[in-house]
């Protein structure tokens, strides 16, 4: 790098010839492609980098917040504040930076004021510009807002049933109480249905054809009859409106079907049901919105406060397949139960569905809402009584108030839920109040849920491989498959992005089979190219393990691509063990007869039980990467050392992931580690790259 280079960047037009052939000696000269990653939000910030050419862009979660051009420079506030970087930087182009050790970033600010005084003015224009960036934003998110109180009040209110659907795959993304009562089906499963499941006369390409005809703007509503399916195999015939949500170019739909033929007087008995649980006989979710606004009515007239408190027992699904559905409905009467003898009388409980139950409460004070919370926590501490059993229930409480968190019944019931799930989050068995954030983040969780739906069906996904080496000599033995979404727009998104979301949503079991069938025909293809003993590790996670028929899935891939069993290497973590212990290990010992590899992913940072490392029959202890990058320390290296001890006695071998310096390499090697991966030897790479590295590497 010519030092003339440096001299048209701003941060170093002031420093002398001398100080910046020093610069040049003690940094470094990145170059990365267009996409390619610099660092990710939680990265140490060890160095600050400055753009020699091309473009970066900094994003939060998942939003891009700014770019930054040639002669710009970032990264000081991580390294003077010793803190992990607070966004992921992506090169938008083919760039090349400097990047600039963190002491001489120190000695050049304490000998050099001109260059502080640069550093300083700097930071004081992004201040100036992330302030006027908020005020704009601040304007844009409460439009948004009221627009999306406005769509479900809509939806949440209206007696005709209500989908909300995504075209193409006509996925229904959303339904509100009329259609989960007409239809049949269960909420969850509403979600696994598409709108073609469930219209049965008009065929599925002529549906599409006169949807498309909205997306073209030749038509702004599409009206017509159907019959419709319901869950017990019936079906109605009904008059359906479609229209595009926003937008046309949008890929959410509405679709309002109102029922032709259903009788407009329901007996007493039926409005009951309507408005009452069957089960515990509290008032249902169709009841809550008028008790809400009676709840405000008073509020306002007396100028005081009232709670909404969503309660939901932890662990309902595991406790309810423990003692059988029977014993779960009577457990969630006797909840019902001790709710209202507790509350008062003008309070008001009622029943969500499942194991979620609602409260409203008057408040005469802010801190009556807190007790409230500790109170009904205590309440919980007694045992429930099922029959020869003693049942302790745990409960997580969100709570969102009026007129603070909102004054319509939609955001306040929004807002109580998105902080149940933070309390869930937060290690469940606590209350949350409600903030706007929380569902900030819940608006955005469901676009990229919808965005990963769309994804999939397009086939964005690609699979990287990182090569893992044996420790001495760099001998290639295996690879690990990687996931990578290719966005049509921001190019490659970080695993950790998305994956999260792709668990909660139930995605990552379509998801998990199409990375198993990739890996697999990868294989397929590198056995005959010669290399029959390298083996594919593939990520299985938690959900995938427990929730979906994994062993089906493995098999029905084997046979598929017909490759050796032993290719194949699944990496699993502790935390699948804990919701079901036994049949875990029967499935992981099924996985050993057919020949599988197994690893143990990210061992140390878990539970690390070793209960569990000695039933468990893996091949593989992977040490995880946050041990490895501080190895130097004391505390580090003991503990990287006793796992390594452990592993041999127990005839394990051991994989250190994040190696990514050539000290932390001889350190291992002293340690007696098997093998290592991270980017010291190779970042992920593609099929294609990997192959060609292969070829370079290794003799079939």
């Amino acid at each position: 790098m010519l030092t003339s280079q440096l001299k048209e960047i701003e941060l170093f037009q002031s420093l002398p010839e001398e100080i910046l052939e020093e610069l040049i000696e003690v940094s470094k000269v990145v170059h990365l492609d267009a996409n390619e990653a610099l660092f990710e939000d939680g990265d140490q910030g060890d160095s600050i980098f400055a753009v020699i050419s091309g473009r970066m862009a900094l994003y939060k979660d998942e939003q891009e917040i700014t770019l930054l051009w040639q002669g710009q420079f970032f990264g000081e506030l991580a390294v003077i504040e010793h803190k992990p970087r607070s966004a992921t930087v992506i090169a938008s182009c083919k760039s090349q930076l400097l990047e600039m050790p963190k002491d001489f970033f120190h000695e050049l600010l304490i000998h050099h004021n001109s260059f502080l005084t640069t550093v300083l003015k700097t930071i004081c224009q992004r201040v100036r510009g992330n302030i006027q960036d908020l005020a704009l934003g601040y304007q844009k998110i409460k439009a948004q807002e009221q627009l999306s109180t406005q769509i479900h009040q809509v939806i949440d209110s209206s007696p005709s049933e209500i989908l909300i659907f995504d075209f193409p795959s006509g996925r229904l993304v959303r339904s509100n109480t009329a259609a989960v009562q007409r239809l049949g089906f269960l909420p969850t499963e509403i979600k696994s249905l598409t709108l073609f499941d469930l219209i049965k006369d008009l065929p599925k390409d002529r549906l599409t054809e006169q949807i498309g005809k909205l997306i073209s703007d030749k038509e702004s509503t599409l009206r017509f009859q159907a019959l419709v399916n319901l869950k017990n195999k019936e079906s109605y015939s009904t008059n359906i409106l479609i229209q595009p949500m926003g937008h046309s170019s949008e890929s959410l739909f509405i679709a309002i079907f109102k029922d032709k033929n259903g009788s407009q007087n329901q007996s007493a008995s039926a409005a009951h049901q309507n408005y009452y649980d069957l089960l515990t006989g509290l008032p249902n979710r169709n009841l809550v919105n008028d008790r809400i606004k009676f709840f405000q009515t008073y509020a306002e007239r007396h100028d005081s406060l009232f709670a909404i408190i969503v309660l939901d027992i932890d662990n309902f699904k595991t406790l309810n397949e423990g003692i059988g559905p029977e014993a779960g409905d009577e457990l969630l009467k006797l909840v019902a139960n001790r709710l209202v003898q507790y509350l008062r009388k003008e309070d008001t409980v009622a029943r969500l569905g499942g194991d979620e139950f609602l409260l409203l409460l008057s408040l005469k004070e802010e801190d009556d809402a807190s007790r409230m919370g500790k109170k009904l926590l205590n309440l919980f501490e007694e045992t429930f009584s099922i029959g020869k059993e003693e049942l302790r229930v745990g409960v997580s409480i969100g709570i969102a108030m009026f007129p603070y968190d909102g004054k319509e019944a939609v955001t306040l019931l929004m807002g109580a839920d998105a902080a149940m799930h933070r309390a869930k989050e937060q290690g469940k068995r606590t209350y949350q109040f409600y903030n706007s954030s929380l569902l900030t983040k819940a608006a955005n969780q469901l676009k990229l849920e919808n965005e990963l739906y769309r994804a999939l069906e397009r086939e964005e996904f690609v699979l990287y491989y990182q090569p893992k080496v044996t420790t001495p000599d760099n001998k290639i033995v295996g690879v690990e498959a990687l996931l990578r979404w290719n966005h049509p727009e921001r190019g490659l998104v970080p695993p950790g992005e998305f994956i999260p979301v792709a668990e909660s949503s139930r995605l990552i079991v379509p998801l998990g089979e199409w990375i198993l069938e990739t890996a697999c025909n990868a294989i397929k293809g590198w056995c005959e190219l010669g290399w029959t003993e390298l083996s594919v590790a593939v990520n299985i996670s938690g959900y995938q393990f427990n929730h979906s028929n994994i062993l089906k899935t493995v098999n029905h891939v084997l046979k598929k691509t017909s490759i050796d069993p032993t290719c194949l290497e699944l990496e699993l973590t502790e935390s699948i063990l804990l919701d079901d212990t036994e049949g875990s290990l029967n499935r992981i010992n099924q996985m050993r007869e057919i020949g599988l590899k197994l690893a143990l992913d990210d061992f140390g940072t878990g539970y690390s039980s070793l209960t569990y490392l000695r039933d468990l029959p893996i091949n593989n202890l992977k040490i995880d990467r946050s041990f490895i990058q501080n190895i130097q320390h004391e505390r580090n290296l003991a503990i990287v050392q006793a796992i390594i001890t452990l592993a041999k006695t127990l005839k394990l071998n051991t994989i250190a992931e994040g190696v990514e310096e050539e000290q932390e390499r001889q350190l291992l090697m002293e340690l007696k580690c098997d093998q290592i991966q991270g980017y010291l030897f190779s970042r992920p790479l593609p099929h294609e790259d990997l192959t060609t590295l292969l070829k370079k590497s290794m003799n079939p």
